[in-house]
């Protein structure tokens, strides 16, 4: 039955909204009429379904009855009455039965809990706002009896404020320190727009009297206990600030709703003449009022102005934001209204007078000042003296964490006012670092030198801003005579260690451009110790790649300026070989012959112990037969470092490690040199190839025979620390040395067909000189590399008679084929032609012998026999 009410009162509803469709019959057609008589019918069914609900046949009746006699819980029942009747009274525009009639049936049974819950959410979603007090106090009572007093917050902020009850209302927000609340009772149910300042004002005064009292607390815990209790005070105490800004605006707190313009004027006049007034004010006014004080100490003076005194004291930003967002209301444009924006200024400037307040917000007000008179030319009028003073103080402020802020006020302030005594106000710029501000004064004056000095001093300047500003300005100053001047010359030299601080490469890039002699002065500058930073200043110099690039493919050959001294050009081979050792040679490839002056290299390089590039260095400048026997020497001093620093330990075997990559690096340079001159087609008249291949193979045989009779000589370990660190190294180094001697024979096997080198000679002498000079430990070490070495030949030897069986086989076939073809009368026209040299291999008359030579063919390819001599080694 109850079920039946509510779904009939639903579906009413549903009519007179028109939400409903299908069978009307008995209905008007007329809308109007349809609400009228829906909306009677709605009226009727709500009365008969609350007096159901509520009637005592109603709890006696068979419905209540269970088998088990424990009756039938209906609250889901009442709950859904409530919400029901609401939306429908919502569409009759009539809340009357809901909070007279319905909500009586509650009250009287005692459960009007069930209707205040159900109905706050149609308030908290603003579909209900207008709620008689009687229900208001309910609602509120039952959050705050609850211990749930932000609910009732909620509530406060979204029902009508004249449909609160103001004594309950400001009791639970102060009870509860719900202060947003507050400031919403009094604001909108009482348009007291006082009220809550000076209610934040005591909770200010109470939070400046502990950070007076803290410093006389000697507890820690106590000082920390203290602070734990005033936190929440502090957090609603800063409220204060967002409240100003609001209303100043013309906007209510905490919601920013607007304010209708007549009540935005009042409150805006209240707080004006309130925060403004020269002394303590009573409030409220009339009886009852009493003194609004702000002195930290009880019966202590009341200085002027003491309300924003206070609120200087307390946050002087936040306060001075909140006076820019004011400045910006056209309320203060009237000159009529009792302040203004140069009232405002000259409080500002009085409370700056009396000189006690903090260093840090008399510089805020200064800013504050600054930043405004130039925005409001027309209502803000100071006088030129007073402008200098806040121009002084802003550039004397010592706090850097302000700098820009307070280059920026006074960036502002001089938009509107020209100072003198010009001199003394660079001066303190430049102390203060307002170098933005500094700039523009130089760049109007053309005044260079200052002007490149401001951009190296700006930190907040980064290198890629610096570098282009400073090469516009040696440009423009330059421009007339096409020639840096002496003074601009100075001042790169003066600026040196300003340049290379923001970006040793571009500083390295403005000096060749423009003062290249310089060069000297700025790596002396870097310093002996500032290695790798000098490195990048001449790579960069020379046009080379940076040391953290692909060296693979960002190598180049490159045309460095005449005008780099000597001194610098072999600091930086010094470097290259300190920083960048596998890359020296091939980073002195890229210079021009005569860059260079080659003794110095060569002795910078032996320095550094990088003997391979002293090999080629020798051999790059000529002297070839110089660069074999240095690689000779070194083979045989760097192996008698080996055995003599033979010793157990990580470091032995490092060192170790590292002679025997200097010998290969070593050797393998000098086999370059035996192998260009084996190439050669015109060999000088003065080189012996052949004595060449000789002296390396011997110097590199006897490195392994001396490494060899020392390991001998030592015999078995005498130790297992010795057992298991020196004779894996020795062994290691033996295995390399022998390594080495095979690949140098290797090499000399490419060459070895030409008529330059006879192999069984140049082993015969390799015998003769081992047996004549070695002991019988260095002949068998000598037999066990040529052992090696015939072992590889004969492996040579094998693969060529291989090689020759297949290109025998590849002759025939590509002869059957020229013959076939020519039988079908095919004319070759220019012979066929050799796939190397692309000379011909047969002639073009037909049946003649081949031109140069018999041909050989490799997959269908011919050539010449010595062509493919040279393709197949």
């Amino acid at each position: 039955m109850e079920g039946d009410f509510l779904s009939a009162i639903q579906l009413t509803r549903s009519y007179y909204v028109g939400e409903a469709e299908g069978n009307r019959n008995g209905l008007p057609e007329d809308p109007e009429a349809l609400k009228e008589q829906v909306g009677t019918k709605m009226r009727e069914l709500m009365t008969a379904s609350a007096r159901y609900a509520f009637s005592e046949e109603r709890l006696t009746d068979s419905t209540h009855v269970t088998p088990d006699n424990r009756g039938v819980d209906r609250t889901s029942l009442f709950e859904n009455l409530v919400s029901t009747c609401v939306r429908a009274c919502l569409a009759l525009d009539d809340l009357d039965f809901v909070f007279e009639d319905l909500f009586q049936h509650y009250d009287d049974s005692g459960i009007s809990r069930i209707f205040l819950t159900q109905l706050e959410p149609f308030i908290l979603d603003g579909s209900v706002s207008q709620v008689p007090p009687r229900i208001t106090q309910r609602i509120i009572a039952m959050h705050a009896e609850g211990g749930h007093p932000d609910l009732a917050e909620q509530v406060i902020w979204h029902i009508d404020p004249l449909c609160l009850d103001i004594n309950q209302a400001i009791n639970l927000c102060q009870t509860h320190h719900l202060y947003d609340a507050l400031i919403y009772v009094y604001t909108r149910a009482l348009q007291d727009y006082v009220s809550p300042i000076v209610i934040l004002i005591g909770l200010i005064r109470k939070v400046q009297q502990f950070r007076r009292d803290r410093a006389y607390r000697n507890s820690t815990a106590e000082i920390s206990e203290q602070e734990a209790a005033i936190e929440p005070y502090v957090i609603n105490a800063y409220k204060i600030y967002p409240y100003l800004s609001d209303i100043l605006t013309g906007m209510t707190y905490p919601s920013e709703a607007p304010l209708s313009e007549p009540e935005a004027n009042r409150a805006k006049k209240d707080i004006y003449t309130f925060m403004f007034f020269g002394r303590s004010s009573v409030w409220p006014v009339g009886e009852g009022g009493k003194l609004v004080l702000t002195s930290d100490e009880e019966g202590g003076v009341e200085p002027t102005y003491p309300y924003l005194r206070l609120l200087l004291r307390f946050d002087a930003e936040s306060l001075l934001n909140s006076l820019d967002l004011a400045f910006e209301d056209s309320y203060l444009n009237e000159e009529t209204r009792e302040v203004s924006r140069l009232a405002i200024i000259k409080v500002l400037l009085d409370i700056l007078s009396s000189s006690d307040l903090a260093p840090t917000d008399a510089m805020f007000v200064n800013i504050f000042i600054a930043r405004n008179v130039p925005k409001y030319p027309h209502f803000i009028q100071i006088s030129p003296s007073t402008l200098h003073d806040i121009l002084i103080f802003l550039a004397e402020y010592p706090d850097e964490s302000t700098r820009e802020d307070r280059q920026l006020a006074a960036e502002y302030l001089l938009s509107v006012y020209t100072p003198h005594e010009g001199e003394r106000i660079q001066r303190l710029f430049e102390e203060a670092g307002f170098y933005r501000i500094l700039r523009h004064w130089h760049h109007q004056e053309r005044s260079w030198r200052p002007l490149i000095f401001a951009y190296l001093h700006d930190p907040e300047l980064r290198a890629s801003e610096v570098f282009p500003a400073v090469e516009d300005i040696l440009k423009e100053s330059s421009r007339q005579t096409g020639v840096l001047s002496s003074e601009l010359h100075d001042t790169l030299s003066d600026a040196l260690q300003d340049l290379l601080h923001n970006g040793v490469t571009n500083t390295a890039l403005i000096i060749d451009k423009f003062a290249p002699d310089l060069h000297q002065k700025a790596v002396d500058t870097l310093g002996v110790d500032a290695g790798p930073q000098r490195f990048t200043y001449l790579r960069c110099l020379f046009g080379l790649p940076s040391l953290h690039d692909d060296h693979s493919d960002g190598w180049r050959a490159v045309t460095p300026s005449p005008t780099i001294p000597q001194s610098l050009r072999h600091l930086y081979v010094s470097l290259q070989c300190e920083l960048d050792r596998p890359n020296v040679i091939t980073a002195l490839k890229q210079f021009p012959v005569d860059f260079f002056e080659w003794s110095d290299v060569i002795n910078v390089c032996e320095t550094q112990n990088v003997y391979d590039a002293v090999v080629w260095c020798l051999d790059w400048k000529g002297d070839s037969e110089g660069a074999l026997k240095k690689a000779n020497f070194i083979h045989r001093d760097l192996t008698a470092e080996i055995i003599g620093n033979w010793s157990p330990g990580e470091s032995s075997r490092d060192e170790t490690v590292r002679r025997l990559d200097t010998i290969v690096a070593v050797s393998h340079q000098a086999v370059r040199i035996c192998l260009h001159y084996s190439r050669l087609p015109d060999l000088p008249t003065t080189v012996n190839v052949r004595d060449m291949w000789f002296e390396l193979l011997k110097s590199q045989m006897e490195c392994a025979q001396a490494v060899s009779a020392n390991v001998a000589l030592r015999g078995p370990p005498a130790s297992q620390d010795d057992d298991e660190n020196q004779l894996p190294a020795q062994g290691d180094t033996l295995t390399r040395l022998r390594t080495l001697v095979q690949e140098t024979f290797s090499s000399l096997v490419s060459v070895s067909s030409t008529h330059r080198i006879s192999f069984p000679n140049l082993f015969k002498r390799l015998v003769d000189s081992a047996t004549q000079t070695s002991k019988e430990t260095h002949y068998n070490e000598f037999r066990t590399i040529l052992t090696g070495m015939m072992e590889s030949y004969r492996s040579d030897g094998d693969i060529l008679a291989i090689t020759k069986q297949i290109l025998d086989r590849d002759v025939f076939n590509i002869v059957e084929e020229l013959a076939k073809v020519r039988s079908r009368g095919w004319k070759l026209e220019g012979g066929v032609a050799c796939s190397s040299c692309g000379k011909g291999l047969l002639s073009t008359t037909g049946g003649g012998p081949p031109t140069d030579g018999f041909k050989l063919s490799l997959g269908g390819v011919a050539y010449h026999a010595t062509c493919f001599q040279k393709i197949a080694v």
